[in-house]
C-alpha cells in the first residue's frame, strides 16, 4: 500500500498517477494520494523554500536577541564587579589607612616620617624627594616675584 511507504515511494506513485491519468488504475483502492504534477511540485518547492526562509529569519532573530541579552548580561556583570571592587576598596581604606605617597592601603606596620605614614621605605624616600622638590619650587617662585 502506498500510504505505508516512505515519502520518496509515495511521491513516485503520485507522479505516476499524474502521468498515467486517473483512469489508468483504481488509485483510491491503492491508497495513492492526490496526483503530483510539475505545477504541484513547483508549488511545494516554493512553499518549502518560503518555510525555510522564514525559519532562517526566525533563527537569525533569535541569535540576535540572544546576543543582545548576552551583552546586557555581561554589562550588568561588569557593573556589579566594578561596584563590588569599589566597595572592597572603601572597606579596605576603612580598615587600613592609605599611604601618604602611593595611596595604597597600609596593611603591615606603617613607616612614619614627620606626620606622614607610608607603606614601604621606597614610598618614604619618594615622598621625601617630592616634598623637597615642592619646597624648592616655592622658594624659586618667591624669588622671582
Amino acid at each position: 500500500r502506498a500510504k505505508d511507504a516512505d515519502k520518496k515511494t509515495r511521491d513516485a506513485f503520485r507522479v505516476a498517477r499524474a502521468d498515467l491519468g486517473e483512469d489508468a488504475f483504481d488509485w483510491l483502492a491503492a491508497a495513492v494520494p492526490e496526483p503530483l504534477d510539475a505545477a504541484a511540485k513547483a508549488a511545494k518547492r516554493a512553499k518549502d523554500a518560503d518555510k525555510k526562509k522564514r525559519q532562517r529569519e526566525r533563527h537569525r532573530q533569535l541569535k540576535l536577541r540572544a546576543a543582545e541579552q548576552d551583552k546586557l548580561r555581561a554589562d550588568a556583570d561588569a557593573a556589579a564587579r566594578a561596584a563590588q571592587a569599589a566597595r572592597a576598596r572603601l572597606d579596605d581604606l576603612a580598615d587600613h589607612p592609605p599611604c601618604d605617597h602611593c595611596r595604597r592601603p597600609i596593611r603591615a606596620a606603617p613607616f612614619s616620617r614627620l606626620d606622614f605614614r607610608y607603606c614601604s621605605s621606597d614610598c618614604v624616600q619618594a615622598h621625601k624627594r617630592a616634598l623637597a622638590a615642592q619646597a624648592a619650587e616655592r622658594r624659586i617662585a618667591a624669588l622671582q616675584r
